[in-house]
């Protein structure tokens, strides 16, 4: 190339570099980017990962629009627009008369969204949480092809992109040039500028975090590294969880068998009393591939049930596994942090020890809360091993569960009710107790058996009719909906726990059962009406019904009754049973001679064993094993 050329070449540049200048607009750019969207996918999968990425970006594209056109009715800004999707983040600017303060406002809108969608969620895996970060400056719009949206260039929108990875879950991070952008009011705020430096920018950057209403989480920087430890006795880890106060928060604990042997030895009172919702997800070494620890395993699922006998805010999930003993591991997810909290074991090798290594008491745990990348890495490489025994075992159950005398507490105003019917025809010498072993019975049987045994002869039609309605009668006096306790809380407990429940009632007409308590039906999956629990014929059986209902063998279901002929009908059914004997005349032994797999005296008791039935060991084989 000549030197004219070279020289023509420049004038040429020059003027192109003058004519972008002239089109350079001041414009606030914002990245929403879904946080752990990768630990999503290795979890639940590659196309439920996809699922949520859609989700999410449809979210965030529909809150913004929203939000972005009553902003600029209230002449805020002129334009905004999504840009464009990278797999799970939105990219979005805004022009106008006061961009930054309209690209906070719909941060906020997003990040409040999300809270309330996330508070509906029982499992933490399944919320969605964004990483924001919002830049204001000069780019230049370019736009690639007419069907295309205008694509900001520059700086500013480099600087958006990596205030967006760095900030935290939740979290909102501008630039200091959108703090200077408009006066904050309401329930934002802002934390201290801070200065950082920003990958492939070359100079350092001031930033600060928006408080839109959540607290501020700090400025994560993931600079320094830093690690500590704690003895991994019982006593050091009491005073761990007290200190970071971590059983009065809602969230998961994930343990497994050994710290929650630890937990338990010293912290088995504060669990019982603690008033916070909490979840615990425990993993156990099967028995049977680790004889050793049998005892141990029976004796901290025993621990267990006592603890959910005497405090229904807390629930426990149980998964066995047969390969090598796991990392000793302590993991805590409170609903509102950012970051979950741990206890790493390290273990000391000695080969006389019985497993090759010593107790407790001469180990130690790093402390990782968060606060480094190391952290954050050592967690995960030993949570790892848990969620992939967790999710690879999982198996479906169903319970199904008869309502009158077991969920509600009808059978006293049946009883007065049927004894008012028999009464009005001379027969006052029929027992109460006979109700309850009838209970499930078609009623024109129950009227024409009971009243031959105790009359001698056969009633009439007119005599059937009388009684029934004389029993219906009295039973709309008496009947109040009065579910025993515990009813609704055991109900709501394994619905969150994705088993499949399912109702089997003879009741017909369950707004007249229920009352103003309708929703409570919500949390089963299939209902079985009007049935007749004296039909034993697959065709009218209920419980063959509700077998078909929820598409599973009767080895995978287990009923829940209180009744004989309810329990007759089930066990006709090939499932087996168990029964809960409250507030009934008829003894325990009435049931144990009927080979049910187990008598309750309450709901509450029967949890503490229904509650752990979402595992993957065989029913019968967990049967054992608590005993």
């Amino acid at each position: 190339m000549s030197e004219d050329d070279l020289l023509a070449a420049v004038d040429e540049l020059r003027g192109l570099q003058e004519e972008l200048l002239t089109q350079l607009e001041t414009a606030a750019v914002m990245y929403a980017d879904l946080a752990e969207s990768t630990r999503y996918k290795e979890e639940r999968g590659h196309i439920r990962g996809i699922a949520k990425n859609i989700q999410f970006n449809t979210m965030v594209s529909e809150t913004l629009t929203d939000r972005a056109a009553e902003l600029a009715e209230d002449g805020l800004i002129d334009e905004w627009d999504v840009v464009k999707y990278m797999g799970d983040e939105v990219m979005a600017y805004f022009t106008g008369e006061e961009p930054s303060r309209a690209a906070v406002d719909v941060a906020k809108e997003i990040q409040t969204c999300l809270r309330g969608r996330n508070q509906k969620q029982q499992d933490s895996l399944e919320e969605s949480h964004a990483k924001i970060g919002i830049n204001t400056g000069e780019v230049l719009f370019a736009r690639y092809h007419d069907a295309a949206p205008e694509d900001p260039q520059g700086l500013p929108v480099d600087v958006a992109a990596r205030l967006t990875s760095l900030a935290k879950p939740g979290q909102i991070l501008v630039g200091k040039t959108v703090a200077e952008g408009f006066q904050y009011a309401g329930d934002i705020r802002l934390g201290d500028r801070v200065t950082r430096n920003l990958r492939g920018i070359k100079e350092p950057i001031e930033l600060l975090e928006v408080d839109w209403g959540d607290g501020l989480k700090n400025i994560a920087t993931k600079e320094s590294q830093s690690i500590s430890t704690i003895d991994a006795n019982p006593s050091a880890v009491e005073r761990y969880i007290e200190e970071h106060d971590l059983l009065s928060k809602e969230g998961r604990i994930d343990l497994s068998l050994y710290t929650f042997e630890t937990l338990a030895a010293t912290m088995r009172s504060q669990l019982t009393r603690a008033d916070t919702d909490l979840q615990f997800r425990i993993l156990v070494r099967n028995p049977a591939a680790d004889r050793l620890k049998a005892d141990h395993v029976r004796g901290s699922m025993r621990t267990i049930r006592e603890i959910l006998q005497k405090n229904e805010n807390l629930q426990f999930s149980v998964r066995f596994y047969d390969s090598a003993p796991m990392l000793r591991t302590y993991a805590f997810h409170p609903t509102a942090a950012a970051q979950p909290l741990g206890l790493c074991g390290i273990y000391k090798y000695d080969s006389s020890a019985p497993s090759n290594f010593v107790g407790a008491e001469d180990n130690q745990l790093i402390v990782c809360e968060g606060s480094s990348v190391m952290e954050e890495k050592l967690l995960d490489v030993h949570t790892s091993r848990f969620r992939y025994e967790w999710n690879e075992q999982s198996e479906d159950r169903a319970l199904i569960f008869d309502l009158d005398g077991l969920l509600i507490d009808t059978m006293p105003a049946y009883e007065e009710a049927w004894l008012s019917a028999f009464r009005q025809f001379g027969l006052t010498n029929v027992p109460g107790r006979i109700f309850y072993e009838r209970e499930g019975e078609a009623s024109q049987t129950t009227v024409r058996e009971v009243y031959e045994e105790y009359r001698g002869d056969e009633p009439s039609e007119e005599i059937v009719t009388a009684m029934i309605t004389r029993r219906d009668e009295v039973l709309d006096d008496l009947y109040e909906p009065t579910f025993f306790p515990y009813a609704e809380t055991l109900i709501e407990r394994l619905s969150d726990k994705n088993m499949q429940l399912c109702l089997v009632t003879g009741s017909e007409d369950l707004e007249g059962k229920f009352g103003d308590d309708m929703a409570f039906l919500d949390a089963f999956d299939h209902v079985v009406t009007g049935a007749d629990k004296s039909a034993h014929d697959s065709a009218q059986n209920p419980f063959s019904q509700a077998l078909d209902l929820l598409d599973m063998a009767p080895e995978q279901c287990r009923v829940i009754e209180n009744a004989p002929l309810g329990v007759e009908a089930a066990q006709a059914a090939g499932i087996p049973t168990m029964v809960v004997n409250d507030n009934s005349p008829l003894p325990a032994r009435r049931f144990e001679e009927m080979d049910v797999l187990r008598v309750f005296s309450d709901l509450q008791e029967a949890a503490s064993v229904l509650m752990l039935m979402d595992t993957n060991a065989s029913p019968d084989r967990l049967l054992e094993i608590i005993d």
